[in-house]
């Protein structure tokens, strides 16, 4: 195969790649910005245009186990506020898992881009189970904000 081509296959495949996470992380900012913002101001533990922290390289491996923690925090500091027990975690279990997957994903990418092999499997499937992890997250701590509007 020539060597250009492959250079070009391989980089175009980093870009897409690229352009599809910040896709996912868009939309992911969007919801768990609109969850934060079901929860009473009082009850907030951190400002819903945080979340935007999201996007900025390095910060975001940090940032992911804030927002796992505290939005959570949030919506269970809501719904105890009206007296209700629903809601259980509010997403803390899964999204500590979700910031967990992030982190290793991105460590085995970066451990993956200096090896001549390229990019590590494992770090793919890691990258790709986070996902899942994040909408899980997002499906659980939006659902349990839901029950503050119920009320």
């Amino acid at each position: 195969m020539n060597p250009l081509a492959s250079d070009f296959a391989k980089t175009t495949a980093l870009v897409a790649g690229l352009v599809a996470l910040a896709a996912v992380v868009l939309v992911a900012c969007w919801l768990i910005r609109r969850t934060l913002l079901r929860v009473p101001r009082q009850y907030r533990q951190t400002s819903p245009s945080l979340v935007w922290l999201l996007f900025v390289p390095m910060v975001n491996l940090v940032w992911a186990f804030i927002l796992a923690v505290r939005v959570p925090a949030s919506i269970r500091a809501g719904l105890d506020a009206q007296g209700s027990s629903e809601g259980g975690d509010c997403g803390r279990g899964v999204g500590l898992a979700w910031a967990i997957s992030w982190a290793l994903a991105a460590a085995l990418g970066v451990r993956g881009r200096f090896q001549e092999s390229g990019l590590s499997p494992a770090g793919g499937w890691l990258g790709f189970g986070s996902v899942v992890l994040l909408v899980i997250f997002i499906v659980q701590s939006s659902a349990a904000s839901k029950k503050l509007l119920a009320k």
